[in-house]
């Protein structure tokens, strides 16, 4: 049997395959399915789910700064989440001094039994250039890209990005991808790499050896699945997607994939409009999320079209639930330039048959500012104040979210699908 019919991936419904798929007239129909948002407000307040607990997982205790003391970095951000066979809950993100994009940008995880009591913070990948605060062009970066599952153990599969501009998110060239499996037990592996192409560590900066046996799964996995991470536009090619252009030159970033359930040959994807998240206010309706469809397990992808769903101003999640509904999570975009663009959270669920749009409810709402972290400000100063930059996992009959606030503290809402207007009773792999 091949490595990848071994493969499962949150969100999906099966293995993937190692052959393409017969291109059947069912196939080329829902090669067409998008997603409908409709006429529903492109913006909150909207209801907020019954029964949603909400905890803290991670955020500055207001000492210094720290490699030494995780509990002290002023920043954390891009957020994934999983459930393991027993029960334990995983949520992974990234870890800074102060600011987005600092030089040395770390990945970590925490771990719980119950959603309540969490697991000091552990580094899966170390700071890839030096801890140092700096924004210094040629420093490294990571964050986590997707949490799959291979031989029936979860890994967390994270980047590794060379950053050449100032601040955030500009110039990115992707390095590397790098996997550690996370134990049942609440261990963390030894990180190992899946991408192929050498990697050539910073001086003072660990190296990762290639895993022959388990690459080739987890890094396709991470490049269908995955989110962050990636060359932009106009630097040297990555082998993992990162950024896109879509049909009528938008750039796009932040993929999202699911696989469609009547379809498990096709998978869905939505971007990010990177371009627009500062234009004109005035023009907020023209704002869209991007759609692309893929029928040969990822190799190629249609080109992506807008949708009609609101962009966001942050990343927005996709999840497949057991029943074939599908989830998506995010921020709706009416007033880019407006200090609270990322509040609310929504959870959206629409028809898996028809794309369309069947409810949406608030994860987290009016959350304003919480400014307690130097150096690192939400509103009219900084970036977008709320709850931001989701993850999402399904177990039995709740929805799982993490996310950041202000991009300070870690949260994990636990969501009772039954809430949403419909019964969930599975469990989603």
């Amino acid at each position: 049997m091949s490595l990848l019919l071994c493969l499962i991936v949150f969100g999906s419904l099966a293995a993937r395959a190692t052959a393409v798929p017969a291109r059947t007239h069912s196939s080329r129909k829902a090669s067409s399915f998008t997603l409908r948002w409709g006429n529903t407000a492109r913006r909150g307040p909207y209801p907020v789910a019954q029964g949603i607990r909400s905890v803290q997982v991670d955020g500055p205790d207001g000492h210094t700064p720290s490699l030494d003391d995780l509990e002290s970095l002023q920043y954390h951000h891009h957020t994934r989440v999983a459930i393991a066979g027993n029960g334990r809950i995983w949520v992974a993100y990234s870890g800074a001094m102060r600011r987005e994009g600092e030089s040395g940008m770390i990945t970590e995880v925490k771990s719980s039994r119950d959603g309540l009591h969490w697991s000091a913070p552990t580094v899966v990948v170390a700071p890839p250039s030096p801890f140092d605060g700096k924004l210094n062009a040629g420093r490294r970066i990571s964050y986590p890209r997707a949490l799959v599952r291979w031989h029936h153990r979860l890994y967390l599969v994270a980047a590794i990005d060379q950053a050449n501009g100032y601040g955030c998110c500009t110039n990115e060239q992707g390095e590397a991808l790098v996997a550690a499996r996370l134990y049942a037990s609440g261990r963390v592996g030894t990180p190992f790499r899946v991408s192929r192409a050498p990697y050539l560590p910073l001086r003072g900066s660990p190296g990762y050896r290639y895993h022959r046996l388990a690459g080739p799964a987890l890094f396709e996995a991470a490049d269908s699945f995955g989110t962050w991470g990636g060359s932009a536009p106009g630097q040297p090619p990555s082998a993992w997607t990162g950024y896109g252009i879509a049909a009528d030159g938008t750039t796009m970033v932040e993929p999202n994939a699911i696989r469609l359930s009547r379809h498990p040959d096709l998978l869905f994807r939505l971007w990010r409009d990177e371009g627009r998240d500062a234009s004109d206010p005035a023009r907020s309706g023209e704002y869209r999320l991007y759609r692309s469809v893929s029928r040969d397990e990822g190799r190629s992808w249609s080109p992506a079209i807008p949708t009609d769903i609101p962009n966001s101003p942050s990343e927005t999640t996709l999840l497949r639930l057991h029943d074939g509904q599908i989830a998506v999570i995010g921020n709706a975009l009416d007033r880019p330039e407006a200090a609270d663009a990322r509040d609310p959270l929504y959870l959206a669920l629409f028809d898996g048959a028809t794309g369309k749009l069947r409810s949406v409810h608030a994860v987290r709402q009016n959350l304003g500012s919480v400014p307690f972290a130097d150096g690192n400000v939400c509103g009219p100063q900084g970036k977008p104040c709320g709850a931001s930059y989701p993850g999402a996992a399904e177990y039995h009959g709740h929805i799982y979210v993490s996310y950041s606030i202000d991009k300070q503290q870690i949260w994990l809402s636990i969501v009772p699908e039954s809430a949403l207007g419909h019964e969930g009773t599975g469990e989603r792999r």
